[in-house]
């Protein structure tokens, strides 16, 4: 016969494995969700995200420290998410094709690496640097039968007061593609 100890035990056991999060930092997040093109992601809660509508099934989303304004342009931290449903690649290769003229003409580094379960081509650039900062910009394309994505941001190459690294990889790694 199992003694209550042993029960107590194991339900313990099972309570604390249930409570475990996707979330590996202490970072504290808040979560976003746009059901015209089934994006959900989780970001810091003392960031911002701007939905700039595009149109019935298309996407642009800037996650951020401030709340994005075109005139001013994207300030570093950021992360910009284009989705597009149905799939329309034209607004996402013109982005590539910015991407290889910023890396001085010189093709960007590709690879893939898995967000989700899903397949994602990464784009990066080599190093680039102005008098403010030193890093590389990079892309991550979702391209499947009934949806395009695009994931911009830029991975500063030095040691920042903020934690700005690990909450954009919190980010995107949180980003979910609904079918």
């Amino acid at each position: 016969m199992i003694s209550k100890k042993i029960i107590i035990f194991m339900t313990l056991i099972l309570l604390i494995s249930g409570c475990s999060s996707t979330n590996t930092s202490n970072i504290r997040v808040k979560s976003y969700a746009n059901n015209d093109i089934g994006i959900n992601l989780n970001y810091p809660e003392k960031w911002v995200v701007t939905d700039k509508f595009m149109g019935a099934g298309a996407a642009w989303l800037v996650i951020g420290e401030k709340e994005f304004i075109v005139m001013e342009g994207n300030q570093w931290p950021f992360v910009n998410i284009f989705g597009f449903k149905p799939r329309d690649m034209s607004i996402i290769s013109d982005r590539l094709e910015k991407l290889n003229e910023v890396n001085k003409g010189k093709e960007v580094t590709k690879s893939t690496v898995k967000i989700n379960g899903r397949k994602y081509m990464k784009y990066e650039t080599d190093e680039l640097s102005n008098e403010q900062m030193k890093g590389k910009m990079i892309f991550y394309v979702l391209e499947e039968k009934d949806i395009a994505v695009l994931i911009e941001t830029i991975e500063i190459n030095k040691d920042l007061p903020k934690n700005f690294k690990n909450e954009i990889k919190e980010i995107i790694n949180s980003i979910k593609i609904k079918e």
